[in-house]
């Protein structure tokens, strides 16, 4: 049995990984439960303002207002706990996007980024060495090239850093902005 399914598995070609694929649904489950912590907080504002003009000029025999009204002040009545649940989903889910953040800093980001530095630099130090006989002039001249420094903005993302959880998704987003220069990078470069 285990050697016809190691057969079927060989023949299934390879699906590409995704490696960023956990770190952007934790940044999406984030910002969805911001939008609707926002939307939240908006119908109750506007539920809070209409309840206040009402009681000038609500018509108490009036079933349409009287109805409205009540749906109002129960969702005033309702809001406080709902915001609560909200924030604290909100607030889960940053937590859950920081150690996302921090497996992809530690699992993806920096062994490629170790990886294409060490790569263009031996590309640079190739392309220039037959100028420099002394090896520690020829690491300081590539470590100095225009390809070294152009990869130095993405070198912050390779190491994990401390942060709030209200900054977790500005966080995420430089990250994966990072990722996706370093993958530019590589492909400009390095293929």
């Amino acid at each position: 049995m285990n050697g016809a399914r190691l057969m079927k598995n060989q023949q299934e070609p390879m699906k590409p990984k995704n490696e960023t694929a956990a770190l952007e649904g934790a940044l999406k489950t984030c910002r969805d439960l911001d939008a609707r912590l926002s939307n939240h907080i908006t119908k109750t504002a506007a539920a809070a303002r209409e309840i206040e003009s009402l009681q000038a000029t609500i018509d108490i025999d009036s079933e349409a207002q009287t109805g409205r009204a009540a749906r109002l002040l129960a969702i005033q009545a309702l809001a406080g706990g709902r915001l609560e649940v909200l924030r604290e989903e909100l607030e889960a889910a940053q937590r859950a996007l920081i150690q996302s953040a921090g497996r992809f800093t530690l699992d993806c980001f920096a062994p490629r980024y170790n990886d294409v530095e060490r790569r263009a630099l031996a590309k640079v130090e190739g392309q220039i060495g037959a100028a420099y006989s002394d090896p520690d002039l020829l690491r300081e001249a590539a470590n100095s090239s225009t390809i070294m420094r152009e990869l130095e903005p993405m070198e912050k993302h390779r190491c994990l850093q401390n942060y709030f959880e209200a900054e977790a998704v500005g966080v995420a987003e430089r990250l994966l902005a990072g990722w996706s220069a370093l993958v530019r990078f590589e492909e400009e470069h390095l293929s």
